[in-house]
């Protein structure tokens, strides 16, 4: 392994150890920081969304999941400006590059956060006995056209998480949006409304078109790239 090498797994292993370690105290890494990570190290376009506010903050969360652990993932939360609506987006320094990203991964998240908020998974990520479940109920696939032009990507699945317990006692509705594209990072959203917030869903879903997507369809893995990056990051949460 050249030197190059040592230093990416190494500041690697030093990010997945202060993942794992803040689960339950979520690390916040600020927008401006986040961005031009994703863009350096992944040429995502990943901006904040429009007429949100940022919280500054992040949470580890998975619907009617109670408990912490690997099933659980990491989002910096935005409010709108009404309250009606909040929107988790994905705490890049958690999501790894890959060469092997397919729509099987976006699949497989979506039907973990389904089978969880329906009570179908122990807390730590075991499959329990239950009812068949009615993949038309909760699950919608866009291919072709709707994720090219929305994300520039190949495959995006919008999933009604059913929700037993309210967020924060006021969010009654959760949305999940996740959005693969082949050899590249699978992102994952998630939506949560108030009862008002759930009558203009559709207008809260369109705030990320062109706010995320894909770039370049040519993208290659870079590790001097990943190296900066990562640096980026550990600067912006020592600030």
């Amino acid at each position: 392994m050249n030197k190059k090498k040592q230093q990416l797994v190494f500041i690697l292993s030093l990010i997945v150890v202060q993942v794992s370690a803040q689960l339950r105290v979520p690390m916040y890494i600020s927008q401006e920081a986040t961005s031009k990570y994703a863009s350096k190290v992944y040429d995502i376009t990943f901006k904040e969304p429009k007429g949100f506010v940022d919280m500054k903050m992040s949470e580890a969360w998975v619907p009617g999941k109670k408990g912490l652990g690997d099933y659980t993932a990491i989002y910096q939360l935005f409010q709108s400006k009404d309250s009606s609506c909040i929107l988790m987006y994905p705490t890049m320094a958690a999501v790894f590059p890959t060469q092997r990203d397919t729509s099987f991964r976006a699949r497989s998240l979506a039907v973990d956060d389904i089978h969880f908020a329906l009570g179908l998974r122990t807390e730590i990520g075991l499959p329990q006995k239950g009812d068949t479940i009615d993949w038309n109920k909760y699950l919608t696939v866009y291919t072709d056209k709707y994720a090219r032009q929305r994300f520039n990507a190949d495959t995006v699945f919008i999933v009604e998480l059913p929700i037993k317990e309210s967020y924060k006692e006021k969010y009654t509705y959760c949305t999940g949006v996740y959005i693969s594209k082949k050899d590249r990072p699978t992102l994952f959203f998630k939506f949560l409304f108030t009862e008002t917030g759930k009558q203009r869903e559709q207008e809260h879903l369109k705030l990320l078109y062109k706010r995320i997507r894909y770039k370049n369809n040519n993208w290659v893995y870079d590790e001097e790239k990943a190296i900066e990056g990562f640096k980026i990051l550990e600067s912006d949460r020592y600030k």
